[in-house]
């Protein structure tokens, strides 16, 4: 029987799982049979699903995110922070941004309503070789330079008693301001690149980003080769490549997916 503890899991339901390949951004994705759209990119899924199931021996998957549109509870094996997995994930079932922590509300549900001519507008995205083509990584490099200029207004701004120093704002403030559904990590990526150009830089954290000056960290201690050398792995430790895939992934390790149509085979041999 196969068995999977890398793949990301984002489901309106922890039961009836399935396994999918979004065509769009190239993801494998656990999801509910009954959820039709991918949660990274928001396209809907066209190709050919395969039944799953959570091993026995596997934590239970607990419910993380709500969506305020078709009211379904989201469950996740992410290992990111709630507030950065609602800030940066579609619903699965509905397609609609809306999602929140479980204790949080949104901060507006007119957020996408209030920006100027040029504001992120769903629809336009709803052609899959429009969003998976140059336009569409136009339109974000785009925008994510004129969050980069509005985070730098921000940083030069007088408030907690000082101006021009680092400061922190919240997930959903900062996909407020950049006037996207959905902060995606290419999103991130593109507002990083567009920082680093002034010589800022955002430093992403589980319930908050920070901004400051590359240069403020000029003065931090450094480690020493003869530290790092003490602190290198043995290279002979078992599945130590599987556990760095494991770490790249960002999911719950503890978590096993099972391939259920591997027991039906084995059962016709």
């Amino acid at each position: 029987m196969a068995k999977h503890k890398d793949i990301l899991i984002v489901a309106s339901s922890p039961d009836s799982l399935v396994k999918v390949s979004c065509s769009c951004c190239d993801k494998n994705l656990v999801v509910s049979n009954v959820d039709e759209f991918c949660p990274i990119c928001f396209s809907n899924f066209k190709d050919e699903s395969r039944p799953v199931s959570l091993s026995d021996s596997s934590s239970a998957l607990q419910p993380r995110l709500n969506c305020k549109e078709c009211k379904s509870i989201i469950y996740s094996n992410s290992l990111k922070e709630d507030a950065q997995l609602a800030a940066s994930m579609f619903c699965p079932k509905c397609g609609s941004a809306k999602v929140t922590t479980m204790d949080d509300e949104i901060i507006s549900d007119s957020t996408t309503e209030t920006f100027d001519d040029e504001e992120f507008d769903e629809s336009e995205y709803q052609d899959l070789d429009e969003l998976c083509g140059t336009s569409k990584r136009r339109t974000i490099m785009t925008k994510a330079q004129k969050t980069a200029k509005t985070l730098i207004k921000i940083y030069d701004e007088y408030f907690g008693k000082v101006s021009c120093r680092r400061f922190r704002i919240n997930w959903p403030e900062l996909r407020s301001i950049a006037g996207i559904p959905k902060l995606t990590d290419e999103y991130l990526n593109e507002i990083q690149l567009a920082l680093g150009k002034s010589g800022y830089i955002l430093i992403p954290l589980d319930n908050f980003l920070v901004v400051a000056l590359e240069s403020s960290f000029s003065t931090v201690r450094a480690v020493p080769p003869r530290i790092v050398e003490r602190y290198l792995p043995d290279p002979e430790v078992d599945d130590y490549d599987d556990m760095l895939e494991v770490a790249d992934e960002g999911v719950d390790p503890d978590i096993v997916i099972e391939d259920e149509d591997d027991d039906e085979e084995d059962d016709h041999s």
